[in-house]
């Protein structure tokens, strides 16, 4: 999950680190801070310095109550877009508000999860043995600068997807891939990233997602 759990995984880290900062953490680093300035120097000194420490953990504390109230908004937000499963069958809303429906064909799926950011949506898909897979859409996919050990191709939304394979530091492999995604506003892109332990199950779930699907009013992608 590493791989693309980092599409959001950042943004999770920085609101918990605000938490930190607006609990007093900040306020501790400040211990043992001394001045060789006469003693009424210091004591103003200490005093302007009080008040700005007291204005910073305000603000952390309102910066703090902003970030979990954005952050339960998000929650709130992303279960429009939740993923609803009927055996196989897995379908769910591209955005919230449109009439734009995604559907795929996925075997023995244990778990899934729907993230909605700005301007991109991430579905997530768990199977057993370690693999999953993450279908990213939006405008800014994450790149890669490693060599791919392997490459192969094969079909999404009606168009060719060119995986690229790389390995990991555990020995398992990771897959991405591709695939422009039709919009009438803004350019838009599919990416497509497997994790899984052998590239014998890299490939068969690129093949599963070959039954994927988007409709977008009368129109499907």
């Amino acid at each position: 999950e590493e791989d693309f759990r980092g599409l959001v995984g950042g943004h999770r880290w920085n609101v918990a680190q605000t938490s930190a900062l607006s609990s007093g953490n900040l306020a501790r680093k400040d211990t043992g801070w001394q001045s060789e300035a006469s003693p009424i120097t210091y004591r103003m000194t200490n005093l302007t310095f009080s008040k700005w420490r007291f204005l910073l953990l305000t603000l952390c504390l309102i910066g703090g109550s902003c970030s979990s109230k954005s952050e339960r908004l998000q929650k709130e937000q992303s279960k429009l877009i939740g993923i609803a499963s009927a055996g196989d069958l897995h379908h769910w809303k591209d955005w919230p508000g449109t009439d734009s429906r995604c559907s795929i064909k996925l075997s023995h799926v244990t778990d899934t999860d729907a993230v909605l950011g700005p301007d991109f949506t991430v579905h997530y898909f768990s199977f057993a043995a370690s693999s999953g897979l993450a279908i990213y859409r939006g405008g800014h996919p994450q790149t890669r600068k490693d060599k791919a050990t392997s490459r192969f191709s094969s079909r999404f939304a009606g168009k060719t997807a060119q995986w690229e394979v790389y390995a990991r530091e555990d020995g398992s492999l990771s897959a991405w891939a591709y695939v422009e995604s039709r919009d009438e506003e803004m350019r838009l892109f599919w990416h497509l990233m497997i994790n899984a332990r052998s590239l014998e199950r890299v490939k068969e779930i690129a093949k599963e997602c070959e039954s994927f699907r988007m409709t977008v009013g009368a129109k499907s992608e």
